[in-house]
Formats: structure tokens, sequence, C-alpha cells
């Protein structure tokens, strides 16, 4: 250990309290930073494994591949890991008819033969057991609550496997994605189109039900066929085809690799997602923001971080100019003195940083211990998010934290090697005293009498450690506002609870020929023990016609966005002028809920009743995707209520009908009916708030009795109709509503989403969005408390002899208070001048990271000002009254005697 590690240590030890705060303000910011690495690699391992859990560990996939292909696929050096899946055949879906199958969405069941001891893809069982041979499957869900197939755990299934081809001259065979192909029929024809594909069988084979499973989630959807899956077989016959799915060691190869590797196969897909959070792929709005705002958190730590150690070792270096000039005197060399302030710096950090990096792991461990269920918002089937250590997550916080310290340390390293040892040993570099200096104060002396005016001089005379310490107030203003802005747009990004539906379950109704099912359910449902409330919601889509006028600027703004999604102005343009609102929405409730909703809204019900056709409520605003923004905006659409409205109503049943008859697609115009109506008044939410924060577009409301009268005898019936239901007991009643759909007690297919599940978890997001905001705000507030405390107690007892000097010429006690105190209100008002309109810019930089991706707006943090502008005068005037308490009483001529702290 040479003589100037020594003499470091020794300055260390000498100074104990900086070097305490020096210490606390490096594990504090190394814990920030190291929490804020590990909770993203933690956040990024749990989307990694919520997308491995759904739909598997694999970057790609290609189908229709010989054996030979898929074998070559799996010899890759390139490849890790891999399975193949037998594309076995078709079979008629269990329980359909031969005359069913034209009408049918999907009339086949398909059979897929996996490994025995497949581990890549994921199924999940919702009952039974997987197979374990060949002679035994388990069939996807969907075949029975969509494709309502007669299918049942433990039956036996004897089918005819084929393949299917078309019935024209080619006789083209079909693949795994290709939709079911139906004949034209000529215009005005009354017959239903058939089919024009065939299933060609080629082998019979019986196969035992041990098992139903969810939907496999990695593969995509299937327009023609449900999903069926044995064990693959031993030997395959020739000619059979496979699907290979792999994971490759450099997922970012994977798009050159399946482009060389789709030879003779007509499809190949990604898993986007886990290529997404793995960095392959770009990355969503949502995943945008989110780094943007970590970039900026870790700018904010950084920032609080460099002015802590940066006040501590300036200070350092202006207490130890005496000590630099006599090395220098003695021979130390410019790359010595600034070796001994960077290895003081060493020195604080081989101490701050392990333990902040420690610290960050503990207390991102524990927060995530106790609200990592609030991530189920994210991935629902994903379960708790548990805390994952990433190497490069600690490394990437260790030496973000050092090269703070370092940079910190810097410009007061370079400052002791530029001094000289006459003017070091003299300590006049410190204190500059410009010739307007002795004109100064006449105004400070009137005011605040002669202790305004001294005080005033001590900061032209020590304009470094003045500016030292109104940095130190700048920045800690600036870190609490901005910290403050940070977690109120974080949690804005995630939404409000009051936004949320209020209905806990939701059911999907397709009555189709069922007429009369729906209202049954409606009663079943009321009957349901726990159920609060039930709103029955009758809808279907129509297109609503208007004056250019009418509509507001937003609107067609919107129209004019090609990349909107809504057209072109012209699109939506009449040949009479007129503009056309597409798939607007009309909703129909019971005439109950219809007077209980205008009671809700505050309206009469004399001027709208039940029965009246005069005037109707709409809901008048929609989130519409602004491209030069690239994100959505809430927008109203019509300027005002009060005007009238042309409604076209379409008979879709009528429409349908016509479409299976001819087998051609039909004008929507020819098969609506138009119906005028008045808005009265724009409804701020839906019954239930069942559109939340979207807004839900244009949409009329009206109760059956007024959706009656409007449409006379045109007998025109709605095309979706909802159940919203209010239930204390939501998973009991879910679950009923479950087992009522599996029955076969309706003939009905309808859909059961418990929405309160999501609602919960969604104010668990939310509090654990306040969990880590205001956790962050307390550590940055800590920093800049720890930061303003060095500054400033340790400037002032710097100031022992000046003290001492201004009492021995006869300054009271009483006086050098005043004169602090006056200190005290210059630095509170000169930081928070420079402070709040820096504050509010990185308000505005944080606004405009977050609008990218959500519609919200900038506000001014004035409950954040507020608090800033008391604490910052309660720290300064607190650590001046502890830097004061601990010079009181001591001896006049030691003071003025002494040399440095």
């Amino acid at each position: 250990m040479n003589v100037f590690t020594r003499t470091t240590i020794k300055t260390l030890k000498k100074n104990r309290m900086r070097t305490l705060v020096t210490v606390i303000g490096i594990i504090l910011a190394a814990a920030m930073l190291t929490a804020v690495t590990t909770f993203i690699s933690s956040l990024q391992h749990y989307m990694i494994e919520s997308v491995i859990l759904q739909a598997g560990n694999w970057h790609g996939a290609v189908y229709e591949l010989s054996g030979q292909q898929a074998g070559e696929i799996r010899k890759s050096d390139e490849v890790e890991e891999s399975e193949t899946f037998q594309e076995i055949g078709y079979a008629v879906l269990p329980g359909v008819k031969e005359d069913e199958m034209s009408t049918r969405r999907a009339p086949y069941l398909f059979v897929l033969g996996m490994e025995a001891d497949q581990s890549l893809l994921p199924l999940h069982l919702r009952t039974g057991r997987m197979p374990e041979n060949g002679s035994e499957l388990v069939v996807s869900s969907t075949a029975m609550s969509i494709g309502k197939a007669d299918i049942a755990l433990g039956d036996t299934l004897t089918l005819e496997i084929g393949r299917r081809f078309t019935t024209d001259e080619e006789h083209g065979e079909l693949t795994l994605y290709n939709p079911i192909i139906r004949e034209e029929v000529e215009e005005g024809s009354l017959e239903a189109p058939m089919l024009a594909e065939e299933l060609v069988p080629e082998m019979t084979r019986t196969y035992t039900v041990v098992g139903i499973v969810e939907s496999p989630g990695f593969l995509d959807s299937n327009s023609s066929a449900y999903y069926a899956i044995t064990i693959g077989d031993k030997n395959p016959l020739e000619g059979s085809r496979f699907a290979c799915y792999y994971r490759l060691h450099k997922s970012s190869d994977i798009y050159r690799f399946t482009d060389e590797h789709m030879a003779g196969s007509s499809y190949a897909t990604y898993n986007s997602e886990l290529l997404r959070y793995q960095g392959t792929s770009s990355n969503r709005p949502f995943m945008q923001m989110l780094y943007g705002l970590a970039a900026i958190l870790i700018l904010l730590i950084m920032t609080g971080g460099i002015s802590l150690v940066y006040n501590s070792f300036a200070i350092s270096v202006s207490d130890r100019t005496r000590q630099f000039g006599i090395l220098a005197s003695a021979g130390a060399t410019p790359k010595q003195l600034r070796g001994m302030v960077l290895r003081e710096a060493l020195l604080v950090s081989a101490v701050g940083i392990p333990v902040g990096i420690v610290s960050g792991i503990g207390g991102i461990g524990v927060t995530l211990h106790f609200t990592g269920n609030a991530f189920y918002y994210l991935y629902a089937s994903a379960g708790k998010m548990h805390l994952h250590v990433s190497w490069l997550a600690v490394l990437i916080a260790g030496v973000t934290a050092l090269i703070t310290v370092l940079i910190s340390a810097w410009i007061p390293s370079r400052r002791a090697a530029r001094v000289s040892p006459m003017e070091a040993i003299r300590q006049s570099g410190d204190i500059r005293v410009p010739k307007k200096v002795a004109r100064k104060g006449k105004i400070a002396y009137r005011f605040f009498g002669l202790e305004g005016m001294i005080a005033g001089k001590h900061f032209s005379r020590s304009k470094r450690q003045y500016r030292t310490t109104i940095f130190s107030l700048f920045i800690s203003i600036v870190l609490f506002i901005s910290a403050s802005s940070f977690s109120t747009y974080l949690k804005s990004s995630v939404g409000t609870v009051q936004s949320t539906p209020e209905y806990d379950i939701s059911v999907y109704i397709e009555e189709g020929e069922n007429k009369g099912e729906a209202k049954r359910l409606l009663e079943e449902t009321g009957n349901i023990s726990g159920v609060d409330k039930v709103l029955y919601v009758g809808g279907s889509n129509m297109d609503v016609y208007l004056d250019p006028e009418q509509v507001t600027e937003d609107y067609r703004e919107i129209l004019n966005d090609d990349m909107a999604g809504y057209g072109n102005m012209e699109g939506h343009r009449q040949e009479d002028g007129r503009l056309v609102l597409y798939d607007s929405r009309i909703l129909v409730l019971t005439d109950g809920d219809y007077e209980e909703y205008v009671k809700e809204l505050g309206l009469s019900k004399e001027e709208y009743p039940v029965s009246g056709d005069s005037k109707v409520i709409a809901l008048n605003q929609l989130q519409g995707y602004i491209s030069e923004q690239q994100r959505y905006r809430l927008f109203d659409i019509l300027k005002a209520p009060g005007q009238e409205i042309e409604m076209m109503l379409t008979d879709y049943e009528a429409l349908t009908k016509a479409q299976e008859r001819t087998g051609m697609d039909q004008k929507r115009e020819d098969f609506q009916i138009p119906v005028n109506v008045t808005v009265g008044v724009f409804a701020e939410r839906a019954p239930m708030n069942l559109y939340g924060e979207w807004g839900g577009g244009f949409s009329v409301i009206l109760s059956e009795s007024m959706f009656d009268s409007l449409v006379g005898s045109n007998a025109l019936d709605l095309r979706s109709i909802q159940l919203y239901i209010q239930a204390e007991n939501h998973q009991q009643v879910a679950e009923r509503l479950e087992e009522l759909s599996l029955d076969g007690s309706f003939d009905s297919y309808f859909f059961v989403m418990n929405e309160a599940e999501g609602r919960q978890t969604r104010k668990n997001l939310m509090m654990t969005m306040d969990v880590f905001s205001y956790g962050f705000i307390t550590l940055i507030s800590l920093i800049a408390v720890a930061n303003v405390f060095n500054t400033i107690s340790t400037g002032v007892l710097l100031r022992r002899k000046e003290f001492a000097v201004l009492s021995s010429v006869g300054m009271t006690p009483g006086g050098l208070r005043r004169m602090l105190n006056y200190e005290c209100v210059l630095y509170g008002c000169k930081a928070l001048l420079y402070g709040l309109p820096v504050s509010i810019f990185v308000t505005w930089q944080i606004y405009r990271v977050v609008e990218r991706s959500m519609d919200t707006g900038f506000y001014v943090p004035v409950t954040s000002i507020l608090i800033a502008v008391c604490s910052v005068f309660l720290v300064v005037f607190a650590t001046m009254m502890y830097a004061r308490n601990r010079i009181k009483g001591e001896n006049i001529i030691d003071s003025i005697r002494q040399e440095s702290l």
C-alpha cells in the first residue's frame, strides 16, 4: 500500500460523516439500478415463461413436410431442439350428418400424431389424461363447445381418415390451412351451396378418447377442422407428412433458416411472441413504452447518484486543497493527485456497490413476493411472477453504478491535479473576491440588516461552494418531481379501476335457428344462486347516414388517415354527399333495464319513455388509430346531440340465407331497413359501463318496445345476444354456466367469460404500481435528502474559521442564526427558480414517451411541486440547524487556528 492510498484511507476515516453519507448514496443508487434491471429481467423472464406455457418453447415451424425433410431439419447443427407431429389426416367430425357438411363452419376432425416423450409443445388437459399409444387420443375442447361434436370422455371412435381434395378437374389436394371450399350457384337459385371438395378415406382407425385438452396454442386456428392428438405411428406409411417445430441455438437466424427449409412445404409459422421477448422481433408499443420509461428511470437514478457523489468529492477536494498543495510541492505529479481522488471513489464504491446490489435484489425480491400475482393481468395462465436474477442485469447495474461514481469523481480529480502548490497552501483558489463585491449588499442590508448583507457577500465570494449547494437542491427538486410524474404516468399506462366494466361475467350467445333460447338462458341465469343482476343486451351492426357537417373534425381526420383502419373520406361518402358510419352498433335492452338506465343517467322517464321512439340515447366516443402519432386516441364522432340521423338496420338472417342459396356475396344495402331517429343525449357510459375506457363507438341504445316500434312489421332478428352478470361469487356462477353450455340442455352455442378475474387482477396491478411508484419516490427522495444534507452540512462545517472570526468581532449567536437563515432562504428560492421549470420540462418528456402508445394528457404536477417547495425549505433549515449545533459552543481561538475538518 503506497502513501497515496494510506493518505486516502486516513482522510475517509477522518471525515466519517461525509464518507458515510457518500457510501449511503452509492448504496441507494446501486440498489435502485439493480432493482430496475432485475425487475425488467424478471418481467422479461415472466413473459417468456408465459409464452412457453401457452404456445411452447419453439422458434419456428414448417408444415406439410416429408419424413426426409423433417429429418433434415432435426439433424441441422443450428437446431437446439425439435419435435415433429405426424399429419395423420381428416375425418368427419363425429355427430355431423352428411346433409350438414355444407352448413358447418368446420365439419372435420384433424388427427395429429405426436411423439411419445414430447416436451417442446404444451398440451393442457381439461380432464382425463394424455394418450400413451396410437390407439388413444385427446380431443380439443372446442370440438365439443363450438363444433357440437358427439364426443365424450371414454368414447370409442371409429374414424374413416383420409385427405381432402377439390371436386373440380384439377382434383387438387387441400392442406390443413385451406378453408372449406363450396360451390358457386347461379344468382336467384334457391338451392343451398354444396361442398366443392370431398374427403377421400385412406384408412380406418379406432381410438379411445382418454382426455379433453384446451385448444393447442402452438397450432394456428383452423377454419376447416378441430384437432385430435394421438401418438404418432412408429412406422409411418409412405407419403406421410409431418409438421416440424424447432428451436435454434441463435433465435436471430430463425427467418433465414425457415426460408431455407421450406422446400416442398406450403406453410410456415413463427412463435412471434417468444421471439419478440427474446429480442428477435420488434417490440410492440407497450414494450417500447416500457423500455422508454425504464431508460428515463435509470437516467434519473444516475443523475441523482452523480449529483450526490460529485458534491461529496467536490467538497472533499476543496477541503483537502492544502494537502494536495503540500504533496505537489513534495513532488507528486498531477496524475498521482488525480489518482488519489479516483482511488477514493473506488474505495467507497467497493463498499457501496456490492451492498447496493444485494439490497436491490433483496428489495425487488420481497416486492415481487407480495405483488407477483398482480402480473396475472399480462398473461392469464402464467400465474405469479417470481424474482429472476440475471447475471447480465446485475452486471449492467454494477457497471452503471461504477460509471456513475467515476463520472462524479472525474471533474473534482481534474481540479485537484491542476492546483498549483503555492495557491493550494494559501487556499486562495476557492474564495475569489471580485472588485464589485465590496459595493454589493446595500439592498440586503436595508431589508435584512448586517447579517443579510454578509450572507449575500458570502455567496458572491464563495461561488463554487454556493453553486454546488444550489446544484444539489436543484437536482433534488428535479428528481422528486420527475419521479412523481414518472409514477403517475406509469400508473396511467395501466389504466384506472374506474374505467373498467362493472359486470363480473359475460355470456355471448348464438341463437341461430334456436329462437327463444337466449331468454330461456336469461331465466336460468337469474335462478343461479349468487347472481345479483343480469343485463340482457341484444346487439347488431348498422350503418348511419349523416350530413358531413354533423361530424367532428377529429372524426374527419380519422377518415382521412389511410392507416386508421376506417377506409377514407371518399369511401364513406355517398352519391348524395352524405357520410356513412359503417358498423355502428344498436344495443337493445329489456324494458326494465332501459328504465333503470335512463334513471342512472339522470334523465326523465317522461322524456325518454320505454315505448317512445322520438328521441334516443347514444354513445358518441371511439378510439381511433392516428398513424402519424402511432397510437390510439379517444375522440367524439357527432358534434352535438339533437340531430336527426338515418339508421340502416340489416336483416342479417335474410342476408345469410341469400348468400347460402346463391353461394355469392350479397350487397348488404339490399337487405337494409331505414329508420330515422333523433339523438336526444350523448351518454357518458353504457349500461354497466360495458365498454369501459374504449368508448364503444357510435351506438344507439333502445328498449325492446322502442326497437319493435321502430322496425314495425319488419321481422328483424338481433345478430348477437349477450348477458352481463353481476355476482358476488363469480367463480361459482361462471362454473355453473360452463356446465350449462356443455350438458346439452341448450342447442345454441354460448361462450362464458369470467371478467371479474381480470378486473381483480387489474386492481392488483394498480396496487403493484403504487408499491413500485412510492418505493421509487421514497428512494429517490432519500438520495436527494442525502445529497442536500451532505452538501450544506459539510459546507457549513468548513466555515468554522469564518464563523469564529465573525463572533470575535461581535456577531452574536442570534445574528449568526439570522445570517444562516437568510442563506437558507436564498438557497431555497434560487434552487426553486431553476428546478421547477426543468422539472416541468422533464415531466413533458415523460409524457411524450407515454403518449406514443396511449391516449393521455399532459398535466402539471401541482401536488408534487407544493411538496417539493415545502420539503426544500424544511430540509435546508433542518440541515443548517444540525450543522449549527455541531459548531455551537466551540472555542473561537481553536476554530480560527483549525485548518480543516
